[in-house]
């Protein structure tokens, strides 16, 4: 029988390699970045003094415009409706997804929790709340965007993609 010790271990060596390989950091705080900078639309709406001639100001489009572009460089973004190469996620990246989803959608139950407990607060404690179309818009807006970006932005962090090879498959 062969020795224990100089046997070769194929988790030890996968482990290894899942360490070794490179994460995309610069995406991780492009994404980040754009989420806060959508997470300001209701701030802006909010404090913004309210004009009854303009609706839906050029504030909400050009907070989003960050968000879409940097979902687009995200290989776990495939399956949007805005994505490149379509429904075309290995298992791996699939499995990866769905466990950031899992993730993300509790976290953005909370936030949801957190919004309704705060828009209570508002109406009890006279606090500023939404009053207008454009400042519920916001909200609406930028929950929506965070519910897109929040899974990808944690599959991005979890799983350390390889780079991309030349390889072929040979179906």
């Amino acid at each position: 029988m062969a020795d224990p010790a100089n046997r070769y271990d194929m988790n030890r060596w996968a482990a290894n390699e899942v360490a070794r390989m490179p994460r995309r950091k610069h995406w991780h705080w492009a994404l980040g970045l754009s989420m806060a900078m959508t997470l300001t639309i209701p701030a802006i709406a909010l404090f913004s003094p309210i004009d009854q001639g303009v609706r839906f100001s050029p504030v909400f489009v050009s907070s989003l415009l960050p968000l879409m572009v940097t979902l687009q460089q995200s290989p776990f973004a495939r399956e949007m409706w805005f994505g490149r190469d379509l429904a075309q996620l290995d298992e791996f990246e699939r499995n990866a997804l769905l466990m950031a989803t899992r993730c993300a959608y509790r976290i953005l139950m909370l936030l949801i929790l957190a919004l309704c407990v705060w828009l209570w607060a508002t109406t009890a404690l006279d606090w500023p709340g939404p009053a207008t179309i454009e400042q519920w818009a916001g909200i609406a807006i930028s929950m929506t965007a965070i519910g897109i970006a929040l899974p990808i932005l944690f599959a991005e962090i979890m799983v350390p993609l390889p780079p991309p090879g030349d390889e072929k498959e040979i179906a």
